[in-house]
C-alpha cells in the first residue's frame, strides 16, 4: 500500500471515529445503530490486506465498503467463511434455555401485539398467552438448528454467496421443522408444563388440494379452502413438487382465485404435473396462532441476523 492510498484511509477512518461519536448518543434509534455499524466496522477493517492498484479504486472500494460491506468482500478480499457448528449449536441452545419474560420484553425483545398487553396476574404470575409466545421461541430457535445441520452437510468452508443463499432462505424454511423442533424440545425437557400445554401442531393444507386450475393464463394449485374465514392464514412453508421432485410454485404465499362465484385459496404453479405426496402447504391451525407467528417475526429476523453478523463479520 503506497503512503497516498494510506494516509486517504486514515483521513476516511477520522471521518468516522468523528461519526460515530455523534451516532453514540442516538442508538436507540435503528436507523442510527445501523449507522454506527458501518463506521464501526469501517474503522477496524484491515485494509492493508487489499491491493488497490490506484487511489482512484481505493476511492471506489471506499465507497462500496460503507454502502454494502459484503460486496465489498466478495470484490476485494475473496474471503472464506468458516463455521464452528458446536459453537452455533451451543449458542442457541443456550438461548432456549434462556428464553423467559422480565417485565414486557420476551427473551429480552419487544414483541409487537404481546408485550403492549398485560402479561401479569395479580399475584405477578405470567398469564398463559405468554407462555405460547416462549414455546414458540424455543421451537423457532431449534428449527435454526435444524436448518444449520443441513448446511453441515456441506462442509465446513463457504464462500460470501453460500452463506447469503443459506440465511436468505432460513425465514423461508424454518417452519418445516416446527412440529419435529417441539419433539425434540420435548424429549430433551426443555420446554415447562404450560408451555407443553399452548403446543399445536402445524397442519399441512396439502390435503386440501382439489385440482389444477387455469385463470387467465397462469397456473394455480386450487385448493378446497375459502378464502372466507381465513383471510388471515397464510403458508408459513411451501414447497410444491413435480413428479421429478423438482420445486414448481412460483412463490411463498398465497393467491386468491375465483371459481363459480367462490373465493378460494390457491399457489400459483409453473406445471400442471404435480406429486402431492412430496409436496407441503403448512399454516397454523388457528388465526390467533398465526398471529402468534407474524408477532414474532421481527424477533426472529433479529436472531437470524445476530448468528450472521457472528459467521460473517
Amino acid at each position: 500500500m503506497n503512503d497516498e492510498i494510506y494516509e486517504f484511509i486514515e483521513r476516511e477512518k477520522s471521518i468516522s471515529r468523528f461519526k460515530l461519536e455523534i451516532l453514540k448518543g442516538r442508538l436507540k434509534d435503528s436507523v442510527s445503530s445501523d449507522s454506527a455499524e458501518v463506521e464501526d466496522r469501517f474503522v477496524k477493517y484491515d485494509f492493508s490486506k487489499v491491493r488497490f492498484s490506484s487511489i482512484e479504486e481505493c476511492r471506489l472500494a471506499v465507497d462500496l465498503f460503507r454502502r454494502s460491506f459484503e460486496l465489498f468482500e466478495q470484490k476485494y478480499a475473496d474471503k472464506k467463511y468458516t463455521i464452528d457448528y458446536e459453537d452455533i449449536y451451543s449458542d442457541i441452545l443456550n438461548q432456549i434455555n434462556s428464553v423467559k419474560a422480565e417485565e414486557n420484553l420476551i427473551d429480552g425483545f419487544f414483541i409487537p401485539n404481546v408485550s403492549n398487553r398485560k402479561m401479569y396476574n395479580k399475584d405477578d404470575t405470567l398469564r398463559n398467552f405468554v407462555y405460547k409466545i416462549t414455546l414458540k421461541q424455543k421451537i423457532l430457535l431449534n428449527c435454526i438448528i435444524r436448518c444449520f445441520k443441513n448446511l453441515e452437510d456441506y462442509g465446513d468452508e463457504y464462500n460470501y454467496e453460500d452463506l447469503e443463499f443459506f440465511f436468505s432462505g432460513i425465514e423461508r424454511n424454518i417452519y418445516r421443522y416446527y412440529n419435529e423442533s417441539f419433539e425434540i424440545l420435548k424429549s430433551a425437557n426443555l420446554i415447562c408444563e404450560k408451555e407443553f400445554s399452548k403446543f399445536r401442531k402445524l397442519e399441512d393444507a396439502i390435503v386440501f388440494f382439489d385440482k389444477v386450475i387455469n385463470v387467465r393464463g397462469k397456473t394455480f394449485l386450487k385448493l378446497d379452502l375459502n378464502h372466507s374465514g381465513y383471510e388471515k392464514i397464510n403458508p408459513l412453508f411451501i414447497t410444491i413438487k413435480n413428479e421429478n421432485e423438482a420445486e414448481i410454485n412460483n412463490s411463498h404465499k398465497f393467491k386468491v382465485i375465483l371459481e363459480k362465484g367462490v373465493y378460494y385459496k390457491a399457489v400459483e404453479v409453473d406445471s400442471a404435473k404435480i406429486k402431492q405426496e412430496s409436496s407441503s402447504i403448512l399454516i397454523a391451525p388457528t388465526r390467533r396462532e398465526m398471529e402468534d407467528f407474524n408477532n414474532l417475526k421481527s424477533w426472529l429476523r433479529q436472531k437470524i441476523k445476530n448468528i450472521k453478523n457472528k459467521i460473517v463479520l
